[in-house]
C-alpha cells in the first residue's frame, strides 16, 4: 500500500496497531511517499491519495474530504497586517507548496485568483508548516497539517469565506470484480475510521470566523 508522506505518518500510521489488533493474521507493507506511484506497474494492492487520477482504469473509493486553508502565525499577521481580499495576498510573503498544480497560483469560491510569491518553496507540507508557525508567511495547507495549530491559536486563518479549498482523500484501486478479501478489511477499516467527520477538523464545529468588512 502507498499513502501520502505527510498524511500517512501523521493519521494513517497511528492507525495501524488498532488494525492489526483486528486483523492479526495481516502483514502490512507500507511505502510513505508523495511521488506518483503505477498501481499496476508497481504492484500495489492499495493507493492513497489526496486527489483522484485520470485514469479511468482504476477504482476510488472516497474515504474523507479534505480542507485546505490559508493561515499564518499571529505574529506575521501582526506584522505585516492582515489580508481583507485575495488580491491583498499579491503584497505578502506567501509558502508554497511546490507539489501542486500551477503552485504559485491561489484559486478562490469566486473564480478569481492570484499569483503569489514568498521566500520559500518545498514539495514538504510539514516544511511549510514549520516555516508558516515561525511566522516566515502565509501558507495554504491542508487542515490534517495544520488543524491543532488552528485549534491551539498558534496559527489563524486569513480570508475563510474566500477560499476554494476542499479535495477528497481517495483509496485507489485495480479493475476487479471483487476486491481481494485482504484490500476489502483494510478499506472497510478506513471507512470506520475516516468517513466520519476527521478529528483534525474539530476545529470547524465552531463554524468559519465572520468574514472581514472590506475596505474601501
Amino acid at each position: 500500500m502507498a499513502v501520502p508522506l505527510a498524511f500517512g505518518t501523521r493519521h494513517l500510521v497511528p492507525l495501524v496497531p488498532d488494525f492489526l489488533a483486528v486483523h492479526p493474521e495481516m502483514r502490512l507493507d507500507l511505502e510513505l511517499g508523495d511521488a506518483f506511484v503505477d498501481l499496476v506497474r508497481d504492484r500495489f494492492d492499495l493507493v492513497v491519495r489526496i486527489r483522484r487520477p485520470a485514469d479511468s482504469s482504476l477504482t476510488a473509493r472516497r474515504l474523507a474530504t479534505v480542507h485546505r486553508v490559508l493561515c499564518a502565525a499571529p505574529a506575521y499577521l501582526a506584522r505585516r497586517g492582515t489580508p481583507r481580499r485575495p488580491k491583498d495576498l499579491a503584497a505578502h510573503d506567501c509558502l508554497i507548496y511546490a507539489g501542486s498544480d500551477a503552485p504559485e497560483i491561489w484559486r478562490f469560491a469566486d473564480g478569481t485568483s492570484v499569483r503569489v510569491r514568498g521566500p520559500l518553496r518545498s514539495n514538504d507540507g510539514d516544511a511549510l508548516r514549520v516555516a508558516a508557525l515561525a511566522g516566515v508567511g502565509i501558507v495554504y495547507l491542508p487542515t490534517f497539517l495544520v488543524g491543532d495549530d488552528l485549534v491551539a491559536g498558534r496559527l489563524s486563518r486569513v480570508l475563510p469565506a474566500e477560499l476554494d479549498a476542499s479535495l477528497c482523500l481517495h483509496a485507489l484501486f485495480g479493475p476487479r470484480a471483487r476486491l481481494a478479501p485482504k484490500v476489502r478489511a483494510f478499506l472497510d477499516f478506513l471507512d470506520m475510521r475516516l468517513c466520519r467527520k476527521p478529528p483534525w477538523d474539530v476545529f470547524l464545529d465552531a463554524g468559519p470566523p465572520r468574514r472581514a468588512a472590506r475596505t474601501t
